[in-house]
């Protein structure tokens, strides 16, 4: 495969060679493909056999992107395992990368629609009525368009980098400027801003008024657990994204990319957990879950 010729420093090569990248990153991965593999295709079956709720359909719609996100990660994983040398062509690196993003922004927006219908079905009643199938299918399809929209124009130049000193093929690790993948473009920002901190603020306030109307301490339990899991997951990348507008200069390609890597392995755990939130989130999904784990059946 043919691919562009880079020549990184000597700290990003130690980088790329070392145990971080080669031994505990695809480990990780293998984890997160296996739970989330195995949970999110239970919980689509599950949910396929339920009641079409606005609720219901936004949970499949995240259970499909996580689903899609995690049986793509054996490239990854073979990836890395291998010495970060990439043997499966820049199309498919693309992809992946594709993957990465999209579901993350995906994930953002579609618990972001969810929070949204709850906050109308708890504290605006009367206006239950656009809690409909239509809506939800709606602003669903609106949800993957402008994912697909802004992310695949993000990774539509080449992601692969070849090190010849190293005798590898990178994905997705360095850049055009023949260092590790540090990106500080207006678009990135732009997409941390429309996609990651507008969509919290609505979580924030939505929340916050559902649990101002929840009375059931377990209830509000359940509903401050799906703000933390929010928090935990998706938040320290963009920071780090504005830490990385402002005070770059500070820290080096290496250090920077370490942090953004770790950031990375947090966003992807949201794969993991996403079928805890419907489970808190979905009365009638606990019911299925119990009844499968009691009786054996999804029925």
């Amino acid at each position: 495969n043919q691919c562009a010729m880079a020549n990184v420093s000597e700290q990003a090569k130690k980088f790329l060679s070392g145990k971080f990248m080669t031994v505990f990153m695809p480990s990780f991965f293998t984890l997160i493909f296996l739970l989330s593999t195995l949970m999110n295709l239970l919980a689509l079956i599950m949910l396929l056999r339920m009641k079409k709720t606005p609720t219901i359909i936004f949970m499949a719609n995240l259970a499909t992107a996580d689903l899609f996100f995690a049986l793509l990660l054996p490239f990854k994983i073979a990836y890395h395992f291998n010495g970060n040398n990439w043997v499966f062509g820049d199309v498919m690196c693309r992809i992946l990368g594709i993957s990465f993003y999209g579901n993350m922004y995906c994930a953002i927006l579609l618990i972001t629609a969810m929070s949204v219908d709850r906050y109308l079905g708890i504290v605006h009643a009367l206006l239950r009525f656009w809690r409909t199938k239509r809506y939800a299918t709606v602003v669903c399809s609106v949800i993957w368009a402008v994912t697909i929209c802004l992310i695949v124009p993000y990774n539509a130049e080449s992601q692969t980098a070849c090190i010849i000193d190293l005798n590898i093929t990178t994905c997705m690790d360095v850049n055009i400027d023949n260092e590790l993948k540090v990106d500080n473009t207006v678009f990135s920002s732009f997409l941390v801003f429309v996609l990651f901190f507008l969509p919290f603020l609505v979580i924030l306030f939505c929340y916050y008024r559902i649990i101002k109307h929840l009375t059931d301490p377990n209830d509000i339990k359940k509903a401050v657990f799906v703000v933390l899991l929010f928090t935990a997951c998706f938040t320290p990348m963009h920071v780090l994204v504005l830490l990385r507008l402002f005070f770059s200069q500070y820290l080096s390609p290496s250090t920077m990319y370490f942090l953004i890597l770790i950031c990375l392995c947090l966003s992807s755990m949201n794969c993991c957990l996403d079928p805890l939130l419907y489970y808190f989130s979905s009365k009638p999904f606990r019911n299925r879950v119990s009844n499968y784990f009691h009786h054996g059946t999804i029925k």
